[in-house]
């Protein structure tokens, strides 16, 4: 028997094997059209609720590994093929191409089990940290939410008053700094961590000195490592009331900056270009900018969340 054939007999059973792992995986999932779903959902405690979307996330991970696997066998089954292999062999290629695909598929369901039951949890305990504010089993930040941005969210920039500056220097937004309780910056090195492990969507409030709150949510934030100078990478797409100040920082790199006289409290960092593009937006000035919405602002915040890009309405989907 040829090379090749052997190769392909070799990979169709490693994926069989997978596929029946995947199949048996599915057939333990509860029917998330079943009638009875909604009256278990609200029957399930906190912690069992918390077991449930940990034990759907590595379903999710398990078959995106299968998936990779599948994928890296194929290519190198494919490489080995050449035009005197029988028309069997080629068809079975086509079946091995069709199964990835109907894997990849399938995990979309593990990610629906794992929404649902973290909706759920995050409707009883709306500051709970999940797993997905993790990374490495390390939570940063803290968690929050309200009625219009939803539950689910990581705090990582506040300013409810001026008692702390934000003129620090580049080190300290490195690494962070003030009190998670009050005026606060997470650090640009747990912001890159964070958006990096998986994508995240942005969620910025604003609160004006007469008491009127907007908000900018973006679908898709991300920032690249130190050695590309916390870059601002993505943004996705916006929506909210607030107008879209933070779009003139996209592609900029994170710089400490000064507008050149002696007042510290004019020192700040920022995702800001060489000709000072996106200073308009610069949540950490003294006072706070946001040149889309040109009122005097006296707290500000800004939240991620973590994302499943393909459940969400249309208006929300996007490669991150």
């Amino acid at each position: 028997m040829q090379r090749s054939q052997l190769d392909c007999i070799n990979i169709k059973t490693k994926t069989m094997k997978a596929l029946t792992v995947l199949g048996l995986i599915l057939l333990a999932c509860p029917s998330l059209r079943s009638e009875n779903f909604a009256d278990e959902l609200s029957s399930l405690s906190t912690e069992q609720l918390q077991q449930r979307v940990k034990h759907y996330n590595e379903l999710i991970e398990s078959s995106e590994k299968l998936a990779e696997a599948l994928e890296l066998e194929f290519n190198e089954i494919q490489e080995s093929i050449n035009f005197d292999n029988s028309a069997a062999e080629f068809e079975s290629m086509r079946k091995l191409s069709k199964e990835y695909r109907e894997m990849k598929a399938n995990s979309r369901a593990f990610e629906e089990s794992s929404k649902l039951y973290r909706d759920e949890l995050l409707r009883i305990e709306p500051l709970l940290c999940l797993d997905d504010h993790q990374v490495n089993g390390y939570a940063y930040g803290i968690c929050g939410g309200d009625s219009t941005a939803g539950p689910g969210w990581t705090v990582i920039q506040r300013r409810i008053d001026d008692t702390l500056h934000f003129n620090q220097s580049f080190q300290n937004y490195h690494f962070g700094f003030g009190n998670s309780n009050s005026n606060f910056f997470i650090g640009l090195q747990k912001i890159y961590e964070l958006t990096n492990f998986k994508p995240h969507e942005l969620y910025i409030r604003l609160k004006s000195i007469t008491g009127e709150t907007k908000y900018a949510r973006y679908s898709c934030f991300k920032i690249q490592s130190q050695h590309q100078d916390f870059r601002l990478s993505a943004l996705g797409d916006y929506v909210g009331n607030a107008g879209d100040a933070l779009g003139k920082s996209l592609y900029k790199q994170f710089k400490i900056y000064s507008k050149g006289d002696n007042d510290p409290s004019t020192t700040s960092g920022w995702w800001i270009g060489n000709g000072y593009e996106g200073v308009e937006s610069n949540l950490n000035a003294l006072p706070s900018q946001w040149n889309t919405w040109p009122v005097s602002l006296i707290n500000v915040e800004m939240l991620i969340r973590p994302r499943l890009a393909m459940l969400d309405s249309d208006k929300y989907k996007y490669s991150c």
